[in-house]
């Protein structure tokens, strides 16, 4: 039977512990990406794609001189995205009224769920490095 004595590793689970009390420091670091992400489904039109416009609706844009992209038209709702860290949470919104009516969709006027704040397995990848550096100390 082999036996292995490990030093220093009750002082090192002790460190790892008090750095896991406090996640503000990955989260801070994560809040750009989820803001950045946002703005790439903006461009992309949808991460799934969105449902395109009635058709009617996209020649009035185009008419009235407005971007043709899916909630783009004036640019304010993609422009309005911001991130705050607080604590153990970070929150990702738009203080745009009409946000969560594209977000979500609503049925009885007929808009359909375009949601923009969509975690893309990406994102999710960079949380992991993120706080993955942040426990080994190499953040």
């Amino acid at each position: 039977m082999l036996r292995l004595k490990i030093t220093g590793m009750e002082s090192l689970l002790v460190r790892e512990r008090d750095n896991l009390r406090d996640v503000s420091p990955p989260l801070a670091r994560f809040a750009p990406v989820l803001a950045a992400s946002a703005l790439a489904n903006f461009i992309a039109g949808g991460r799934p794609p969105w449902a395109p416009l009635d058709p009617a609706y996209s020649r009035s844009k185009t008419a009235d001189g407005y971007a043709t992209g899916i909630l783009v038209r004036t640019g304010a709702l993609m422009g309005s995205i911001r991130t705050v860290v607080n604590g153990d949470r970070v929150t990702v919104g738009s203080g745009v009224p009409y946000a969560s009516a594209h977000q979500y969709g609503i049925t009885r006027r007929n808009i359909p769920p375009r949601p923009f704040f969509v975690l893309q397995d990406e994102d999710l990848r960079s949380l992991g490095k993120f706080v993955a550096d942040y426990i080994t100390g190499a953040a």
